[in-house]
């Protein structure tokens, strides 16, 4: 009896023990913490408090643009809208010129254009030339209604500071100022500036720096055109140099003589508006199909494909300065 009286006193303090343990646990539980070993991810890691506000990730960063200017060359058979950053082309678009096509159409594909390239819908300015009367209206609602912009028109070379001796000087497009001032800013006169579109001109400026005229004859796609249309069993062909000047087929053939015919006819008139000049002018080439002729040609130096939105912009600084 002794013997299980002394088990029973040495086990109480024992079993006592026992059940304050089981107390704090349960206290423990209820509030919350915990002192069990930490797993093997935590071992040695502090422990942080959760933060009382989640925050939102941050977001992408966006390229960071200057608010373009907006210049539009508007030609017989394409408008090519650019859009410039003080210091380069974000980007070009060309699209088939409409007179038909409303503002808020061409608002429409602008704006998804705009979208693609991640650049705002804004602009800090615009500037046209133009030589097709009957879309100018949409053009100028286009800057004003959803741009909230005046669109300024490019219309003579006294405005810019050209000297223009053709007659009558207004009767000189647009276009073809806007390819002077623009050759003129980048390379010492006299100039032969060649810009292949609908038609193919060629504008002449003096070694005094004065547009005195130049030449047109009917563009290669229009003559081409003409050709195919007229002639049943001709099928059209890719404007592309031929291997050879002999033709070994229908293809080839046509691709000699639309090629470099039209090559000769560069070189020859260029040669001879050197000849009046009196010296020799460098010539460059512009314009949609203008690249294509510039391994052709003997006479061509350099092709420039933005020249004349390279002009608009210069018209553009030079048209606000003057206000």
């Amino acid at each position: 009896m002794q013997s299980h009286a002394r088990r029973e006193a040495q086990s109480a303090p024992k079993n006592a023990t026992q059940s304050q343990a089981r107390q704090r646990r349960a206290i423990q539980s209820v509030s919350g913490k915990s002192h069990s070993r930490p797993c093997k991810a935590t071992q040695g890691a502090k422990h942080k408090a959760p933060p009382t506000k989640l925050k939102a990730p941050k977001s992408r960063r966006e390229p960071e643009y200057n608010v373009p200017l907006l210049a539009i060359d508007v030609g017989n058979t394409h408008t090519v809208f650019g859009l410039w950053d003080g210091s380069t082309w974000l980007a070009t678009w060309r699209r088939t010129t409409n007179i038909q096509t409303t503002e808020d159409e061409l608002a429409s594909w602008l704006s998804g254009l705009f979208l693609l390239k991640g650049i705002p819908w804004k602009i800090n300015g615009a500037i046209c030339a133009s030589v097709v009367p009957g879309i100018n209206d949409s053009l100028s609602k286009l800057t004003q209604k959803h741009l909230d912009t005046k669109l300024q028109f490019l219309t003579t070379g006294a405005d810019v500071g050209l000297t223009v001796t053709y007659d009558p000087p207004h009767a000189v497009g647009s276009d073809r100022i806007a390819n002077a001032i623009a050759a003129l800013a980048r390379f010492e006169p006299p100039i032969i500036v060649v810009d292949l579109g609908t038609a193919t001109t060629f504008d002449t400026i003096d070694a005094k720096g004065d547009y005195v005229g130049g030449a047109i004859l009917p563009g290669v796609q229009l003559s081409a055109n003409a050709l195919f249309q007229r002639a049943a069993k001709l099928p059209s062909v890719e404007f592309r140099p031929p291997a050879t000047a002999i033709g070994r087929n229908t293809v080839s053939a046509l691709q000699s003589g639309i090629m470099l015919g039209y090559a000769g006819s560069i070189d020859r008139l260029a040669h001879e508006i050197q000849k009046e000049l009196g010296c020799n002018a460098k010539v460059i080439s512009t314009g949609g199909l203008g690249g294509l002729f510039l391994d052709l040609c003997d006479c061509i130096n350099s092709y420039e494909p933005s020249l004349t939105l390279d002009g608009l912009v210069l018209a553009y600084e030079r048209l606000k300065s003057r206000v």
